[in-house]
């Protein structure tokens, strides 16, 4: 009866669900149509002004120098930009490849210079369509890091 009892409580310690550790979440798949970067620049407000890779040289994604991005995230990471308001960052995020596409035409010095009429149905009334915030690309960060508390590159003042 004895043996009976210990085979019995020994199946029933081996029944009972183990606890497990946390596994850390794997990151979400990035979308086809949008690219991950990996970048320096500083950051004002939710605003982000990229100013290249990093200084060893480790870039993902294409070169975003001059571009500026509205960052949007989770709320720990958005409370993290607003800590790190006018220092320079290091962001990992992802972009959609269709607002990284330049439009046709140029840069010539601080002027962009873009190939084709304004779509406003030939009014002369400037169109919502055209304002300032139809350009506005928006970043998914993922990461923020802090590298300095100014945005002053060193090297570069």
């Amino acid at each position: 009866m004895t043996t009976l009892a210990v085979i019995l409580l020994l199946a029933a310690l081996q029944e009972q669900p183990q606890t497990k550790e946390p596994q850390p979440q794997e990151p979400k798949p990035i979308p086809k149509d949008s690219v991950e970067i990996l970048t320096t620049g500083c950051v004002k407000g939710k605003s982000f002004s990229a100013m290249g890779p990093r200084e060893d040289g480790l870039r993902r994604g294409p070169d975003v120098r001059g571009r500026t991005f509205r960052l949007n995230g989770p709320k720990d990471l958005m409370k993290d930009v607003k800590t790190n308001d006018g220092h320079l960052v290091e962001i990992d995020g992802i972009v959609r490849r269709q607002d990284l596409a330049e439009p046709l035409g140029g840069r010539f010095g601080g002027t962009r210079v873009t190939v084709g009429a304004p779509n406003n149905g030939g009014s002369p009334v400037a169109s919502p369509m055209n304002g300032p915030m139809t350009n506005v690309v928006y970043m998914d960060i993922t990461m923020i890091r802090s590298l300095a508390d100014s945005c002053r590159v060193p090297g570069h003042e």
